[in-house]
């Protein structure tokens, strides 16, 4: 998984999407994932945020750093994420967002597509299950995961597909 390295590459972001156009659910995720994955998990006030989204916060941030540990682990392709402060995100991301609200919607097979995508070979069924484990923590404190309503994207068909 590349991170902060790759921040200057400027085409692994998307232009359509930024954080702002998120809902908070996919935003408070993308944030989860990035921390995540450029090792800053420990951190006080990373855990503080986990505790105030999340009445489990500690488990629903265990789960997010064995799924992104899995995640880097498996595959045959380099993932790109940006810094957790960043407002752009990567067409990996959106990847990740879709893979998340797909569990949200309850379709275990979009699921599975995205995540086979975004790791250039079959998605584990257990990941399939960390993705699903995790979309259900966010569903159960109303964090809905996907893009904003009034982002305009959602409406007009305009937000890019990795993967359909």
């Amino acid at each position: 998984m590349s991170a902060s390295k790759d921040y200057r590459n400027h085409n692994q972001f998307m232009r359509e999407v930024t954080v702002h156009s998120l809902r908070f659910g996919a935003g408070f995720l993308i944030w989860g994932f990035r921390v995540c994955a450029t090792g800053h998990v420990r951190c006080a006030r990373v855990r503080e945020g986990f505790e105030r989204a999340f009445s489990e916060g500690n488990r629903t941030l265990q789960l997010m750093e064995t799924f992104t540990t899995s995640l880097a682990a498996t595959g045959r392709r380099r993932i790109y994420c940006a810094i957790p402060a960043c407002g752009n995100l990567t067409h990996d991301e959106l990847c990740l967002i879709q893979a998340f609200e797909a569990a949200q919607d309850e379709h275990p097979e979009r699921v599975a597509m995205q995540l086979t995508w975004l790791l250039g070979e079959n998605a584990p069924p257990a990941l399939c299950r960390c993705v699903q484990q995790l979309a259900a923590l966010f569903q159960c404190r109303g964090y809905r995961i996907g893009l904003r309503e009034e982002s305009g994207l959602v409406r007009t068909g305009a937000l890019p597909c990795v993967a359909t």
